[in-house]
């Protein structure tokens, strides 16, 4: 019966959303740079009594999906790192305007009754972020007209 208390608990189970850092960090970002993203991977514990028993409910973080809000996804098993270590990043190539970004963490479980060793519990559970709103900018070069001293033509 108690197995069952659990499965339900970790079924109804809202462990949030890992913090979701984006860098650059502003609301913009220009196409064709990579704009990185990280999570903090950090398992999330919650106490609570089942049947009168003291039971932990672990959920540890193990895939993400990212959203991009231009029609890309990326899923991965790593939660990224910050620049200049990065290695979860995206390029927005023919986007301007506004993205949403999404995160959809799933997370493993496993519990611990009054204290002792950790079992886990089958099945995940999945959480989705609130929207990011970035702007993409997709900056564009020109030729002008200067000599050596900086001084342009306008034509």
């Amino acid at each position: 019966m108690a197995a069952e208390a659990i499965l339900t608990e970790w079924a109804q189970l809202d462990p949030g959303v890992p913090p979701l850092t984006v860098q650059p960090d502003q609301d913009w970002v220009y196409s064709t740079i990579p704009t990185i993203v990280y999570v903090d991977p950090t398992p999330v514990t919650i106490n609570d009594t089942l049947l009168g028993i003291p039971v932990q409910i672990r959920a540890t973080p193990t895939s993400y999906r990212w959203t991009w809000g231009d029609g890309d996804t990326t899923t991965t098993t790593d939660p990224g790192k910050p620049y200049p270590h990065q290695t979860v990043s995206h390029e927005y190539l023919y986007v301007t305007g506004d993205v949403d970004l999404t995160l959809h963490t799933t997370w493993s479980g496993s519990y611990s009754i009054n204290g002792s060793t950790w079992i886990d519990i089958d099945g995940t559970i999945t959480s989705t972020s609130s929207p990011r709103t970035l702007t993409v900018y997709s900056p564009h070069s020109h030729l002008v007209n200067c000599d050596l001293n900086g001084h342009c033509l306008n034509k």
